[in-house]
């Protein structure tokens, strides 16, 4: 009898992102040239951000009056409070403002919402909309209050929205518009972010219901972390194991499809190559497999 292969696991179980190491202060760092500190100030910031947003018109209003929803507390970066000079280069660098509202209900039916302010860097923060009911009015916002005019250019949208093909219908939308705002789109992505119960399944013939399957140990954790790096590729070895990820009954190509009958549509042909990607990530301690909590 064989012993079982542990070293794969082992590969499985490291961690690609541990903590840095802890490092002492800085005295000298006031001594900087002024060019210098807002560098290193700049550097601090620049990593890429995922943000879970709802896009909500009241009743009766028109869909360009629209309302933001952020659907758990959101930590803007310490910067923002540190020094003046840091704060002034993080208004520099977020350097789109629009109103918004914070909410702990990721259906928005609590009543504790406070009125904040979404800081938004379009180059490196990916949207993840609920629904699209009043996106083009909110990515031209974006774009009009951005000085470089980048606008929206990274997009996500989850993979259990089943009724996406009639959030795009374009019966009453502003056609000019919505197609400005697609030409701008470099990266969509469909997200699938099960919760347990899902991942290990709902019946007991479904092909990941063990626990020792080493689809768990694979799927990246997502934890609405302010911050987020990306690797050039996996580096654990599981070809083998990608060809039995289990998604329920979602399937992440009618999104995908829905966007582009979306573009047929509106006779869009994008001159540059738009980056489509499918994300497969683990969500603990969430409602329904939604939003979860930081």
């Amino acid at each position: 009898m064989t012993s079982p292969d542990t070293s794969s696991t082992q590969r499985y179980l490291q961690i690609f992102n541990p903590a840095p190491p802890p490092c002492t202060e800085f005295h000298q760092f006031a001594r900087f040239p002024p060019e210098v500190r807002c560098l290193i100030w700049e550097q601090a910031l620049c990593h890429e951000r995922w943000i879970n947003i709802h896009v909500r018109t009241t009743m009766g209003a028109p869909r360009s009056v629209y309302e933001i929803f952020i659907c758990r507390p959101w930590k803007i970066s310490k910067l923002f409070r540190i020094t003046r000079e840091s704060r002034r280069v993080a208004l520099s660098f977020y350097r789109v403002k629009l109103p918004c509202w914070y909410t702990r209900d990721a259906y928005l039916s609590s009543q504790e919402e406070m009125r904040a302010t979404l800081y938004i860097c379009p180059e490196l923060d990916t949207f993840q909309l609920v629904h699209t009911t009043s996106f083009e009015y909110f990515a031209y916002d974006v774009w009009a209050h951005d000085p470089l005019h980048i606008g929206v250019v990274n997009l996500a949208t989850s993979c259990e929205e089943r009724n996406l093909y009639l959030y795009w219908r374009l019966g009453n939308r502003e056609k000019n518009l919505l197609k400005q705002v697609l030409l701008r789109l470099e990266r969509f992505t469909v997200v699938n972010n099960h919760s347990p119960q899902k991942w290990l399944g709902n019946q007991p013939s479904d092909p990941t219901s063990s626990l020792s399957s080493p689809i768990h140990r694979a799927c990246p954790l997502y934890n609405g972390s302010v911050g987020l790096e990306r690797l050039p590729y996996d580096p654990r070895i599981c070809d083998e194991h990608l060809q039995q990820v289990f998604m329920e009954s979602a399937d992440p190509r009618m999104q995908f499809h829905a966007l582009f009958e979306v573009f047929r549509l509106l006779e869009i042909e994008c001159a540059h190559k738009v980056d489509y990607r499918y994300a497969i990530c683990h969500q603990p301690g969430s409602r329904d497999g939604q939003i979860g909590q930081d």
